[in-house]
Order: C-alpha cells, then sequence, then structure tokens
C-alpha cells in the first residue's frame, strides 16, 4: 500500500489540494474574475482533450461517444447555470455567484475518474483501452462538459450584461 502512495506523482497532491479548496470556497456566495471562471473549463478540457485523443484517437466510436457525452455535460452545465442568479461587476470583469456544492462535487468527481484511470493504468497496464477505462473517460467528459457550459453560459451573460 505504502509502495502506491509513494508512486503517485508529485503534482497530484497540489492539484487535489487546489481542487478541493477550490470546491469549498465556492461553497460560498464569491466574486470571481470571468477570467478565472474561464480559465478552470479550458484547463479541464485541454487535459481532457489530450488525455482521450492519446489513447482512443483511432477508435472513432469511442470519439463519438466522447462528443456525445461533452454535448450532454455541456448541455446541463448550461442550463443549470442559466437558473441561477448571478451579478456581475464590468468594470472589475468579475462575476459574484451564489454559494454551491457543486463546484466541489464536480472537481472531486472528475479528479477521482482521472486519478483512478492513472493508477489502474500503471497498476495493470493491460487494461489501457479497455471499457472500464472508456467508461471512466467519458464519466470524466460530461463532468468536463457540464463545467464547460458553465463558463460558456456564464460568459455569454457576463457580455450580454455589458451591453
Amino acid at each position: 500500500m505504502l509502495q502506491i502512495i509513494t508512486k503517485i506523482p508529485l503534482f497530484v497532491w497540489p492539484l487535489f489540494t487546489i481542487l478541493f479548496i477550490s470546491g469549498l470556497r465556492a461553497s460560498k456566495t464569491s466574486s470571481l474574475s470571468i477570467a478565472v471562471f474561464l480559465l478552470i473549463p479550458s484547463i479541464f478540457f485541454g487535459c481532457s482533450f489530450f488525455s482521450f485523443f492519446q489513447k482512443y484517437a483511432t477508435d472513432s466510436l469511442a470519439i463519438l461517444f466522447w462528443l456525445i457525452c461533452l454535448v450532454v455535460g455541456f448541455s446541463i452545465g448550461f442550463f443549470h447555470m442559466k437558473r441561477l442568479r448571478l451579478r456581475f461587476d464590468n468594470q472589475k470583469k468579475k462575476v459574484e455567484m451564489p454559494g454551491s456544492w457543486i463546484p466541489l462535487i464536480l472537481s472531486m468527481s472528475i479528479f477521482i475518474s482521472k486519478f483512478s484511470i492513472g493508477m489502474m493504468s500503471s497498476m495493470m497496464p493491460y487494461l489501457n483501452g479497455s471499457l472500464l477505462f472508456l467508461g471512466l473517460e467519458l464519466f470524466a467528459t460530461i463532468i468536463l462538459g457540464v463545467f464547460v457550459g458553465r463558463g460558456i453560459n456564464c460568459f455569454m451573460r457576463y457580455k450580454a450584461s455589458a451591453q
């Protein structure tokens, strides 16, 4: 067991801490710059995109499922965000969001699914490309889509409030 923990790459611990603390902060009403709010989904999207296409670039069915999961997640995030009361400060380029545990749950879910893929991949490399890994990747893609949908909806509303 100790060997498993010592083999976890060092970047995982600060990443977990950042995601966890950010999620806790999001549980309270807070003001966040639009740039930061868009940065998080952008980072998740970039990581997911490259991670997924490294493994499944030649599997057109897996790519189709990835796109479907992205659209499903995007729709959930976009329409959920639409219901939230947001306040915008266009001079400071900030958005005030009501507190919610959803960002913490989403962040931890995507972290755990990606962490699980990494751990199982190193411990059981014969599972690479399996349906189990594909399922975890697609689950993470739905969550990614939720983040992207939330970000796009917030940005559109921010731009509309500036007019």
